[in-house]
């Protein structure tokens, strides 16, 4: 591609003298040719710079417009992340306040029963001595009901044994008595 005109060129340029003290009339045409063919590109590159300017100038406007949407967007992340850890912040507070309150109040369950099973365990205690104790005098008139059982049996077999000799000793007279008749 040939290179367009340039300002200093149409300056520069040097056009021969026709005979008659004029310029060569087809030499003058090729030049303004050339010129009008170059103004031609001149304008086309102007205008196609001109739209690219505009679209450029629109894309950035775009861009701009996104750029700020996209801030404000973070700024409302940014606020709002903040927001969030504060109150994670919060709730991990109460959180672990309750959570004392609540092992507080375990514990002070835990104590009561404690207290209680001590009170069944020495209930129980004191209820197993006097059953144990109970037991044990049972025991113990069993005991002693079996030996007065035991004397009393020994009494009867006794008297039954005195008795039954002098039965004996009743009918042996007897029939000696009635054998003489």
């Amino acid at each position: 591609m040939e290179s367009l005109l340039r300002a200093r060129d149409i300056e520069t340029r040097i056009l021969k003298k026709a005979a008659f003290g004029g310029y060569v009339i087809a030499e003058v045409d090729e030049f303004l040719d050339q010129i009008s063919e170059d103004i031609e590109l001149y304008i086309k590159r102007i205008e196609d710079l001109e739209r690219k300017i505009v679209q450029l100038e629109t894309e950035q406007k775009e861009y701009d417009e996104m750029k700020d949407s996209i801030q404000d967007t973070l700024f409302a992340a940014q606020r709002a992340a903040k927001q969030i850890v504060l109150e994670g912040q919060r709730t991990v507070a109460e959180n672990e306040a309750e959570a004392e309150n609540a092992l507080n109040e375990a514990r002070e369950e835990c104590q009561r029963i404690i207290r209680e099973g001590e009170k069944i365990l020495e209930q129980s205690q004191l209820e197993r001595e006097q059953i144990i104790k109970d037991v044990e005098f049972e025991i113990k008139e069993i005991k002693d009901s079996f030996v007065k059982l035991k004397e009393e049996r020994m009494q009867f077999i006794n008297s039954s044994e005195k008795l039954a000799k002098e039965y004996i000793n009743t009918l042996s007279k007897w029939r000696e008595s009635t054998v003489d008749y």
